[in-house]
Formats: structure tokens, sequence, C-alpha cells
């Protein structure tokens, strides 16, 4: 979409801010549309366009490195999660990035937000049972294309913290994993898409867990 807008140059392209809700609503519509196929008509859908804040002073924008409804109360939410058991489809893209001003006013901001990251953040305030990151690959490798790569079955985050995974990709996704299970203290798993019903049962993906000792490869 940016792409496209830097096409036409009589109107000024839109903020990334919007592009982004442009994106997170259209990618909603298509996942609903293909849940919708799949699973049974009375089962309802949600898409939440997610503003995610931001921290204006956050160095990281200095140093780019991704390519680019009503309020209830906790009763009245919970009623409704299990009258409803509707399912929400939310933060896509990493959501809408807003901040506050010096005036208290919420605005959108240039930039564009780590989808793994802010996928970690919400599983932790959902407290979820666990956050399944699901990619392209069948796990986290190390030594990525090279003579020595190994996919990695389980680790301690603080080993891979001491690895190196590639900044954009499996960067993002390896600090999402390790940041969740510090926090919470339950499971993350890196996995291929098609691969998530081995994920859940625990055979496939790349698990990251406090409540492992070391790091073991497939």
């Amino acid at each position: 979409m940016a792409l496209q807008g830097a096409a036409y140059t009589d109107v000024s392209a839109y903020p990334l801010d919007v592009l982004g809700a442009e994106t997170e609503g259209m990618i909603g519509y298509m996942i609903e549309q293909e849940l919708g196929n799949l699973l049974p008509v009375e089962v309802p859908l949600a898409t939440l366009l997610t503003q995610v804040e931001v921290d204006l002073d956050d160095p990281a924008f200095q140093h780019p490195s991704k390519p680019i409804g009503p309020v209830y109360t906790e009763d009245e939410a919970e009623r409704l999660a299990k009258e409803k058991g509707t399912i929400v489809i939310c933060a896509g893209g990493g959501g809408l990035p807003t901040a506050y001003d010096e005036n208290n006013k919420l605005h959108g901001v240039e930039a564009v937000i780590d989808k793994d990251l802010c996928s970690a953040l919400l599983a932790e305030q959902l407290q979820a049972d666990l956050l399944i990151i699901a990619t392209d690959v069948d796990a986290a490798y190390i030594d990525w294309n090279g003579p020595n790569h190994k996919a990695i079955a389980s680790a301690h985050p603080d080993v891979l913290d001491d690895m190196q995974f590639a900044a954009g990709s499996m960067g993002p996704k390896i600090e999402a994993a390790c940041r969740y299970s510090r926090n919470t203290g339950k499971e993350a798993v890196i996995g291929a898409l098609a691969d998530i019903e081995e994920i859940l049962q625990g055979i496939a993906g790349t698990r990251v867990s406090t409540s492992l000792q070391d790091i073991n490869f497939y």
C-alpha cells in the first residue's frame, strides 16, 4: 500500500498509521472469510483495529529495521466471552502506532510496530496459556542457510540471547518468544502455520521456556 501511495503523486500519500489501519482491516476481513468457510455458521467473528501506544523517545525510531466498541467491565467481558464465544482477530501487522503529545492528545505516528512483539505483549496481557508465533518455516534455525544449520527444538531464553538471528525476520520472533516466556513463565512456540496441530501436541516448532535448562535440536 505504501508503494501504491508513492506511485500516485497528485495527492499526498497516507501516513503509515493510516496504511496500517487499511492493512489490518483488509487482512482481518480476509481471515474472517476463510474462517467463516471452515467454522459453523453460528460462530461469530470480529476484527479489531488495534491501536498500540508507542514511546516517541524510543531509540528504535533512529534505527528502523522492519521492512515494511463498547467498554465493558471485567465481569461483563467475561460474561460476554462465555455467551458469544467470538473469535477475535486483532493487533494485525503489529497494530496501529499511536502516541499522546504534550497536550495529552492521541495521534497517529509514522512507524511500523513489530507484529511478533505486539503479539507477545497481547498474549501476556490476555493471560494466554500458550503463544504460537506462526510463520513460514518449521522452526528457528542456527546458522540459517549455512553449512551447519540446525533446527532448534527447544531452548531457555538465556541461551537464545547469546545467539544471532536475522533482524526484521527471525530476530523479533525469538525476542518476542523470550519476553513472553520470561514475563509469564509459560511457553512460546515458533513454527510453521501448517504445523499448528503438531505444535499444540508438542512435537513441532521451536519451544521457548524458562523451565528448560539448555538448548535442544531436532
